[in-house]
């Protein structure tokens, strides 16, 4: 299945995903200063550009919640850049968002957060 630039297999990104991707997309597409990193689990590893706002995050490996450590180390990273850009975690997950505000003073929140964040 085509999505934006990057070809996104079955066997990587299924239908919910997708769905997801293909809402953030919209949501983010007239806000161009923003980037959205998406951290999926999966038994491969990589990154897939899916345009220049996008990226997919894949954790590789096996085992429960390797997005979310991928998402914790990521968090560590820009609290030790001193990274000072506003941050926002999505996710219905209230361990991730307790675990990524551990790290990191951000905003989480479900998707419909950051809709209306955007849409102000």
């Amino acid at each position: 299945m085509q999505l934006g630039q990057c070809q996104l297999t079955n066997e990587r990104v299924d239908e919910g995903r997708l769905a997801l991707i293909e809402q953030v997309k919209v949501s983010i597409a007239v806000h161009p200063a923003l980037e959205v990193r998406i951290f999926l689990d999966s038994p491969r590893s990589g990154v897939e550009q899916v345009n220049e706002q996008l990226s997919l995050h894949y954790s590789g490996g096996t085992g429960a919640n390797r997005a979310d450590h991928d998402l914790a180390g990521y968090l560590a990273y820009l609290r030790k850049q001193n990274d000072s850009l506003p941050t926002t975690v999505i996710s219905t997950d209230l361990a991730v968002q307790q675990n990524a505000h551990r790290i990191r003073p951000i905003v989480c929140g479900p998707m419909k957060r950051l809709e209306r964040l955007l849409n102000h």
